[in-house]
């Protein structure tokens, strides 16, 4: 949620730079941001249960993850380089992409999408 509403590359950069136990700045923005994007990948992988075709009329669960590693990437591209000033004031700000900040998780049943 830090990165909601910033407005810029730059913005983000030095939302990364601070991030760490105490909030000081903490090496760079892109290695404190692999460190990010390798925690919100943990379990990112397809997770299935259930048994399918072995025993009759069970079903077979997948559960794809919520890509929130490759969403915080597409963050930072999707972000202008710099604060648009115009005539000495700021422009309205700008949510960032509620699709980027999201859970995109998905469950499916037996070939069926649940809950969309």
């Amino acid at each position: 949620m830090s990165l909601r509403w910033i407005q810029s590359k730059m913005d983000y950069e030095n939302v990364m730079r601070h991030l760490s136990i105490d909030f000081m700045v903490s090496g760079s923005w892109q290695s404190n941001q692999q460190k990010v994007a390798d925690f919100l990948a943990l379990g990112e992988e397809v997770q299935r249960y259930g048994l399918g075709n072995v025993v009759p009329n069970a079903s077979t669960v997948n559960i794809f993850p919520s890509h929130y590693a490759k969403n915080l990437m597409e963050i930072y591209k999707s972000l202008p380089d710099s604060i648009d000033v115009r005539d000495g004031e700021l422009k309205s700000l700008v949510e960032v992409s509620s699709s980027l900040m999201e859970s995109c998780t998905r469950i499916v049943v037996d070939g069926m999408e649940v809950g969309r």
